[in-house]
């Protein structure tokens, strides 16, 4: 566990001080309901978060869905590693490395990208069954999560607002 806290705080720091020049445009919950309400269905889930100006989420069996736009940097910044953490989890990656690719716990492949810029940082895994991309970008949050069969909706999601 120490190991993976502090390789997420290197990753973390290597991604804030390279690559650091782009910037990307947050947007509003308002606005994230509006331009992917059309390819999911969203449920406004503000008063699950305490740390939400606005929430919205899938209620989708078979993806998932989350945007929130935080009251502070620092709390979507927080939800962003705890996500982190838990996506390398649901992956079966046991002790994360540097690598881009590699064996998850259970034999099976995984690929990994990773992407940061002045005000965003991103993950995006790929294994055997299922896709993850996590991004904050400023005071917001988008978690996506769904078998493979479902990424192209879930790509679609995320290009749609340009994250």
């Amino acid at each position: 566990m120490k190991k993976l806290k502090l390789l997420l705080i290197v990753i973390l720091g290597v991604l804030v001080f390279t690559g650091c020049n782009s910037k990307k445009t947050s947007i509003t919950g308002t606005d994230f309901s509006k331009q992917v309400g059309g390819i999911v269905s969203l449920n406004n889930y503000s008063s699950h978060y305490g740390l939400a100006k606005q929430a919205y989420q899938t209620d989708n069996t078979e993806y998932k869905v989350l945007f929130v736009e935080g009251n502070t940097i620092s709390d979507i910044k927080g939800m962003y590693i705890d996500e982190v953490k838990n996506v390398y989890a649901k992956a079966g990656i046991v002790e994360e490395t540097s690598q881009d690719e590699g064996t998850n716990a259970v034999d099976k492949k995984y690929t990994k990208r990773t992407a940061a810029g002045k005000n965003w940082s991103s993950i995006e895994i790929t294994t055997d069954i299922s896709y993850y991309y996590l991004i904050y970008v400023d005071n917001t949050l988008l978690y996506l999560e769904g078998n493979n069969d479902k990424k192209d909706i879930l790509v679609k999601v995320k290009d749609t607002i340009n994250y």
